[in-house]
């Protein structure tokens, strides 16, 4: 069963290093529109699959909020802090988790937030 959460994601914005992570996972993300953000020439494998190098605040207000109502980030603190940086990130869960990958899906689980140590 897939948690509501997960199905509710209208699209997943993703750093390149997640991209190839998941792309060796076998694509987690199903047909769920993704824009990885890259200046790295990567392989391109859906056609739900967008590549995106230029201006974080035009990706979001031009491209992504006119299009996605819900849309998760997915990758590590450089792609974070950029969106951070310039206020586009309207609420935030940001955690580690010990992840499990089943039948496409990413079911997070064990989060440890920051006052747990970090």
């Amino acid at each position: 069963m897939v948690p509501d959460v997960v199905t509710s994601i209208d699209c997943f914005v993703l750093g390149s290093r997640a991209y190839e992570h998941a792309l060796r996972l076998g694509w987690p993300y199903g047909d769920t529109p993704t824009v990885v953000i890259t200046n790295r020439e990567l392989p391109s494998t859906r056609e739900s699959v967008e590549f995106y190098s230029d201006d974080l605040k035009k990706l979001v207000d031009e491209i992504l909020a006119p299009r996605y109502g819900n849309i998760w980030l997915v990758g590590g603190a450089m792609l974070c802090q950029g969106f951070l940086r310039l206020d586009l990130v309207g609420k935030s869960d940001c955690r580690l988790c010990r992840s499990y990958w089943v039948t496409g899906c990413a079911f997070l689980t064990t989060p440890v937030s920051k006052g747990d140590g970090i």
